[in-house]
């Protein structure tokens, strides 16, 4: 009856049209809230069980942090029909560590994930705005090219580990000559990794 009252309020029309539109326009709303519903539990079930895989894998304490147990709670018991109300978004960080150095992999997952494609960042406190920029570039174009429907963090958390180290280098070469040029009017390149002297593992 409420949204029936609500529909003749919105289109005035209705009542001189009479009720068999007006009942048939609510069976059609109510189906596609259902529809909804469905699809919401769904996608929100899939991201408990990837949630689970994840804490399967990252099991060691703070490895992978969810950022309000409520809204997990929230989830699990709107998954289990206990709640008729959708939950907020599941926020989430895991610590990646690639050749020593430690990375953030922060996730937002909307409702419609893994259908969409989630809002992802990663950080690290030695990568300069540049690397920052470039790596999370070149990772949400990975991540947007994953089929929709699958579930993609460990995809994600594999890509960083593989492409990560590649732009740490990069970014400290850049440093270490900007330093440089001014300081002691050095030129030429860099080579991480190749140790000559005392110069920290880098040849200028």
């Amino acid at each position: 009856m409420e949204e029936e009252n609500l529909m003749r309020l919105a289109c005035p029309c209705l009542n001189i049209v009479g009720a068999p539109l007006l009942k048939l326009l609510t069976g059609k709303v109510q189906q596609f809230e259902r529809q909804c519903g469905r699809a919401a539990k769904e996608n929100l079930d899939t991201q408990l069980v990837e949630l689970e895989s994840l804490q399967s894998v990252f099991y060691n304490p703070g490895e992978i942090r969810v950022e309000d147990l409520t809204t997990l709670s929230d989830m699990k018991n709107y998954v289990c029909k206990k709640f008729t109300y959708v939950p907020q978004y599941l926020d989430l960080t895991i610590k990646v560590l690639v050749d020593e150095l430690k990375f953030e992999l922060c996730l937002t997952l909307p409702h419609e994930y893994p259908h969409v494609q989630p809002e992802i960042f990663v950080r690290n406190h030695t990568l300069n705005r540049e690397g920052h920029v470039q790596l999370n570039k070149d990772l949400c174009e990975y991540v947007a090219g994953v089929e929709k429907g699958e579930p993609c963090i460990f995809s994600a958390v594999s890509w960083l580990q593989d492409n990560a180290q590649n732009m740490w280098p990069k970014t400290k070469r850049r440093e270490i000559v900007d330093l440089a040029n001014p300081l002691l009017h050095i030129s030429g390149f860099c080579m991480p990794g190749e140790s000559e002297g005392d110069f920290g593992g880098y040849t200028c």
